[in-house]
């Protein structure tokens, strides 16, 4: 708990300070352009919740971004895919469409749709840093632990809730790709916080 209100306080520290610490450059309220990404890492879970729900406190997050920059302002749509190291899988025998039998084992993964904004800065001769924070929320449309491919197999619903969250991040971009990291914090839910490396592509 107190780890986690340390957390808190550094990124909204991060998102009052930035104005501060940085100082805009004209050249900043003539980009606008989007660029599509995707993030790699890790997300930790509440452990209690977790436990109940036959999960690890800790879990793999694949998420897919189209991100809009406009001057000093930056809004992001996400899509996340979060697997779960599950404690309860089960296992099933399965037929095929050749009437072959097979033992098929259970995965579990979640859904999470997100929207978030906030204000960038860009550092450097060429303004290759981009530096942002970004108030969020995220929101699971499915979590579940199923047999995958499967339509006629048994399915347990992993009742975890996500919710606003906090996020600071720093790119630094080649042309038009750019290769980044993000740390996100949630403020309640059932998701604690999250690391992870984002690489992204402009599209001019």
């Amino acid at each position: 708990m107190i780890n986690r209100l340390s957390l808190h306080l550094t990124l909204v520290a991060t998102l009052l300070l930035m104005p501060v610490l940085t100082q805009a450059n004209p050249a900043e309220q003539e980009r606008t352009f989007w660029d599509l990404g995707f993030e790699l890492g890790g997300i930790s879970l509440d452990s209690a919740e977790a436990e109940a729900q036959g999960v690890e406190d800790g879990a793999g997050v694949l998420a897919f971004l189209a991100n809009y920059h406009r001057a000093q302002w930056l809004i992001s749509l996400g899509l996340e895919i979060i697997a779960y190291e599950d404690t309860e899988n089960f296992t099933v025998i399965v037929r095929d469409s050749f009437g072959d039998e097979y033992r098929a084992d259970s995965d579990a993964s979640g859904i999470v749709l997100s929207a978030a904004a906030g204000p960038q800065w860009y550092l450097g001769s060429d303004q290759e840093i981009n530096l942002f924070t970004q108030l969020g929320l995220a929101a699971i449309v499915n979590s579940e632990r199923e047999i995958s491919r499967c339509s006629d197999c048994p399915s347990q619903d992993i009742e975890l809730d996500a919710g606003p969250y906090v996020a600071a991040g720093a790119s630094y971009y080649f042309n038009n790709f750019g290769i980044g990291l993000v740390a996100q914090t949630y403020l309640s839910g059932d998701f604690n916080s999250s690391l992870r490396i984002r690489f992204s592509f402009k599209l001019n």
